[in-house]
């Protein structure tokens, strides 16, 4: 079942949104056309007492970091590809310049993923237990964690954590936090600027070489191939 809102474009539209979200069957993930839709959303779910994400995940569009950060809680967003579209556009534009003729339809950019933040950051897994450890990783990952931190506080010991963390997820608690580091490695290396020295440190790999030896192992490529591969795919 797929509900759309119905937006008038009005600002009267925002005294809406509570009673369509009322409407909905529970839990429901909601798609926001935009970082500030989602933010009054979320801003609804908070005045009606609805749990985020717990009832009702929340995802915007465009990843307007600040913003997405000051909401309450902080709001998931699609990472809309800037680089690429920039690079389309230069190029549409250089072709005119040379007395192209200008192709009829849309061009359309993929995005680089989705930033997940805690608005809809819900854990999927039956055991109360892997879900206190799995919310622990996310929050702590680029901390320098250890898993004795994560299984002391899910409140198991480190031997029952990997035996639950195995059954459940398929791999040990070590992989999971590595994964998870690299998914957000690979964010910053597609969505930023930033060098390789401060997404190591930013992400918990601490050094540029630990990140690059990690990066060509998980995912086959080094860190510089697959920023170029995001801008010109």
């Amino acid at each position: 079942m797929c509900s759309v809102f119905p937006t008038t474009g009005e600002e009267s539209d925002r005294a809406k949104i509570p009673r369509w979200l009322a409407s909905l069957p529970k839990p429901v993930g909601i798609m926001a056309c935009y970082d500030i839709r989602g933010q009054q959303v979320l801003d609804a779910c908070r005045a009606t007492g609805l749990r985020v994400p717990d009832e009702v995940a929340v995802i915007g569009q465009h990843n307007d970091e600040l913003l997405c950060e000051l909401c309450d809680p902080p709001l998931s967003s699609v990472i809309p590809n800037a680089r690429k579209v920039g690079f389309e556009a230069a190029r549409l534009l250089e072709e005119a310049m040379q007395g192209g003729k200008a192709k009829a339809g849309t061009l359309r950019v993929e995005p680089i993923g989705v930033a997940t933040r805690a608005s809809s950051d819900l854990v999927a897994v039956e055991d109360a237990g892997l879900r206190t450890a799995m919310r622990f990783i996310r929050d702590h990952s680029a901390e320098g964690i250890s898993v004795l931190d994560i299984a002391t506080a899910a409140w198991m010991s480190r031997s029952l954590l990997e035996r639950r963390f195995r059954a459940a997820i398929g791999r040990s608690v070590w992989d999971y936090v590595l994964r998870l580091r690299m998914q957000q490695a690979q964010q910053l290396l597609t969505k930023s600027s930033l060098g390789m020295v401060e997404i190591a440190e930013r992400t918990g790999f601490g050094t540029a070489e630990h990140f690059s030896a990690s990066c060509r192992r998980m995912t086959g490529s080094p860190p510089l191939e697959l920023r170029k591969q995001a801008t010109t795919k």
